[in-house]
C-alpha cells in the first residue's frame, strides 16, 4: 500500500491546484492540517495564488495568504493555540440579548486572530484586503441579504483581521460584525456558503482544491448549541452531497471529528485523532486522483516509484509551544501539546470510536 501511494502522490503531482477552498466547521477545521502538510511537502501547492475560506476556513485561508506563510508553521500555530482565548462570553450580553445581538462581543477573537496573523507574519495584523489580494472570505450580509465575498475588490480597505471575525460571527454567539466601511451588518458566512465552493468564478472552479469537513450522518440536535449549528447549516449536507458526486478529485472530504464545533479543551490525544483522520482523506484524495502514470519501461502494470514521496509531518511531542507568555499565562518553552497532562480521565480516542465516557465540554 505504502508504494502505490508513493507512486500516486508523484503522479498526482503533476496537476497542482491554483486556489484553495477552505469550508467551516470551527475546531473541526484543525482537521485540514496535516493534508495540507502533505500536500506542501509534495510540491503540490507551489502553484497556489488565491485563498478562499469561510468561518474558520477564512482563517486558514487568511493565515495562507501572508508572506512566509506555510502549511507546516500553520499545523505548528493551530497546535499550541489555547482555544479558549477566542471566547468571551458575557452573561450581562445575555441578559440584554435584544440590544446586543450576542452573547459574546468578539473582543478576544479578534485579539486572538491579530495574534495567530502576528505570529505568521510580523506586522500582518495591521494589513488591509488591498494588501493580501490572495485572501477570499465569506460572509452573510444581514444588511443586503446576500452573502458577500470580502476581497481587495469588493472591501479593499477592510482589515484582514476584520474580514475573518466577520465571517466567523456565528449568530447569537457572537455578535454581529459591523462594517466599518459601509455600516453593513456581517455574521458567519456558514449562514448561506459553509463551503464555498458555488462562489468560485466559472472558469476557476478547475484549477481549485477544496477542503470541507462532512458528516455522513446527521444526527437530530440535542442541545441548543446543536440546534443553533443544525439551523444555520441545514442546507449544507444536501449540498455537499452533491458536489462530492461532481468533483470527486478537487475535494477532500474530512469524516467529523466525534467533538463538537465550540470545542475548545484539546488534550494529546486529540491531536493524534485528529491527524488520523486527516491522513485518511489525504490517502483517499490521492487514489482518486486521475493521472498519467509514468510506467516502468517493458512494463506497464508497475508504476515508477520516484522519490516525489510523502513527507510525514513532525511528531506532535516535538512540536514547540510559540504562544506568548502573555497569551497563556505560561512562559513560551512550556510543554507541548503532547506532554501536558490530560483535562479530563477519559481513554484516549480511536480514529472510529467515540469513547461514551469522554466529556466534550467547551
Amino acid at each position: 500500500m505504502a508504494a502505490v501511494l508513493r507512486a500516486v502522490t508523484a503522479a498526482a503531482a503533476q496537476w497542482k491546484p491554483k486556489r484553495l477552498v477552505f469550508g467551516g466547521g470551527g475546531a473541526r477545521v484543525t482537521v485540514y492540517n496535516y493534508a495540507l502538510q502533505q500536500l506542501e511537502a509534495t510540491g503540490m501547492l507551489t502553484d497556489v495564488r488565491e485563498y478562499w475560506g469561510t468561518s474558520a476556513g477564512a482563517l486558514f485561508a487568511a493565515l495562507l495568504s501572508l508572506t512566509g506563510a506555510s502549511a507546516a508553521k500553520l499545523r505548528t500555530l493551530v497546535w499550541t493555540t489555547d482555544f479558549k482565548q477566542f471566547r468571551n462570553l458575557d452573561v450581562k450580553n445575555l441578559l440584554n440579548i435584544q440590544t446586543t445581538w450576542g452573547v459574546d462581543d468578539g473582543t478576544k477573537l479578534t485579539a486572538e486572530v491579530e495574534r495567530l496573523f502576528e505570529a505568521m507574519e510580523p506586522g500582518s495584523s495591521r494589513k488591509t484586503l488591498a494588501d493580501l489580494p490572495a485572501l477570499h472570505t465569506v460572509v452573510a450580509d444581514v444588511t443586503l441579504r446576500e452573502t458577500v465575498v470580502l476581497s481587495s475588490k469588493t472591501y479593499p480597505t477592510l482589515r484582514a483581521v476584520d474580514a475573518v471575525r466577520a465571517s466567523m460571527a456565528l449568530p447569537l454567539y457572537l455578535q454581529p460584525f459591523r462594517c466599518p466601511v459601509d455600516g453593513h451588518i456581517m455574521v458567519d458566512g456558514g449562514l448561506r456558503a459553509n463551503f464555498p465552493w458555488d462562489l468560485l468564478p466559472a472558469d476557476a472552479v478547475a484549477e481549485s482544491m477544496g477542503f470541507a469537513v462532512e458528516k455522513e450522518e446527521i444526527p437530530p440536535p440535542l442541545t441548543f448549541t446543536e440546534y443553533i449549528f443544525t439551523m444555520i447549516h441545514h442546507e449544507a449536507a444536501p449540498r455537499n452531497r452533491v458536489l462530492r458526486g461532481a468533483f470527486p478529485t478537487q475535494i477532500l472530504w474530512f469524516k467529523t471529528p466525534p467533538f463538537p464545533a465550540w470545542f475548545s479543551r484539546f488534550q494529546a490525544e486529540d491531536y493524534t485523532l485528529v491527524d488520523a483522520i486527516s491522513a485518511e482523506a489525504y490517502e483517499a484524495w490521492l487514489l482518486v486522483r486521475p493521472y498519467e502514470s509514468k510506467t516502468v519501461q517493458g512494463d506497464s502494470s508497475h508504476p515508477r516509484e520516484t522519490s516525489e514521496t510523502p513527507v510525514p509531518c513532525a511528531p506532535l511531542n516535538t512540536l514547540q509551544a510559540v504562544s506568548p507568555a502573555h497569551h497563556t499565562g505560561e512562559s513560551s518553552d512550556s510543554p507541548s501539546p503532547a506532554t501536558t497532562p490530560s483535562r479530563d480521565a477519559s481513554p484516549p480516542q480511536s480514529l472510529h470510536t467515540q469513547p461514551p465516557s469522554r466529556r466534550w465540554s467547551v
